[in-house]
């Protein structure tokens, strides 16, 4: 063999190794965050299904529909303190629902109480308060984005020490997902089985990530008395370098069954959810403030009640 030829296979094995010692090295993948940190997020939830509900003798009624909620923010870091933001400034630029009643199909998505607004959310836990620069939002949207900030969305479905590919964990996060979700408040949500696996390391938005493979089952006890089972499954990217979550999706069928009242309700469809982060960038655009009415004050931040 020539000296080039065997220079050349030897830099082939000492890459190659290098490149299984990364492999087998371990990852903490903590979302952390630091001053001045932009970027624009789109999360999304859908729900389709079909559902057949019967009264007594009559014969049962089918439905089929969709209901979901839209959002698309750009969000800056004011201040972080030990990489969890204590300030956070966003714009929705679009938020919007779409929801499926008992007998109809779906309807138009609607503008929610968060659309157009210009937010500041200051502190965490009992201190924490929201500020709007244009307008009010809804008291429950305020409680929503409170806990988002203090509990670091996918903090929970991170594992709770470094992991190396093929590693898996048990997942804490089904609560930060339903909160994500945003399911309703008098809905209460048991997960069992919730898994997560480090399933490689590879390239993903130009950005060396950590690719992490999840599976959670869930079963939902409605306020209404019925209940319904969910089997997810999902993927997400971690930001190795910039520790920072990109992508997370998860979906999976629903079983939905139980009564309301008189009727019986049977139901299938599917259930999704998925969220996009593209850092560095957030385009914040000039708002007016509220006006002020004749005899009052100008209108004072959040506080009302509607829709999210």
């Amino acid at each position: 063999m020539s000296r080039r030829c065997y220079l050349t296979a030897l830099a082939l094995v000492v890459l190659g190794a290098i490149g299984t010692l990364l492999a087998q090295g371990t990852n903490e993948l903590k979302q952390s965050y630091s001053n001045g940190d932009k970027s624009t997020v789109v999360m999304k939830t859908e729900m389709s299904m079909k559902t057949m509900i019967s009264a007594g003798e009559e014969p049962a009624q089918v439905t089929e529909g969709v209901a979901g909620m839209e959002k698309r923010y750009a969000e800056e870091i004011i201040e972080a303190q030990n990489g969890m933001p204590t300030r956070t400034k966003r714009q929705y630029h679009y938020a919007r629902e779409t929801h499926m009643e008992t007998g109809d199909t779906e309807t138009e998505a609607e503008a929610t109480g968060l659309e157009g607004k210009m937010v500041e959310i200051i502190g965490t836990s009992e201190k924490a308060e929201v500020k709007c620069a244009n307008g009010e939002i809804p008291s429950s949207a305020q409680k929503r984005l409170v806990s988002e900030q203090e509990d670091n969305l996918f903090d929970g479905f991170a594992p709770p020490k470094g992991v190396a590919v093929g590693d898996s964990w048990d997942v804490t996060g089904g609560q930060a997902l339903v909160t994500a979700m945003e399911t309703d408040e008098g809905t209460t949500w048991v997960f069992s089985n919730a898994k997560g696996r480090l399933a490689a390391m590879e390239p993903f938005k130009g950005k060396d990530c950590a690719k992490v493979e999840y599976s959670i089952a869930g079963k939902a006890t409605f306020e209404e008395g019925f209940g319904a089972d969910m089997d997810l499954k999902g993927t997400a990217y971690f930001a190795v370098k910039e520790r920072k979550w990109l992508s997370f999706e998860m979906s999976g069928p629903m079983l939905m069954s139980g009564d309301m009242e008189s009727m019986s309700i049977k139901g299938e469809g599917k259930v999704s959810f998925s969220y996009t982060v593209e850092l560095g960038v957030a385009e914040f655009k000039e708002v007016e403030e509220p006006g002020t009415e004749e005899g009052g004050e100008p209108g004072e931040n959040g506080g009302g009640e509607g829709n999210e």
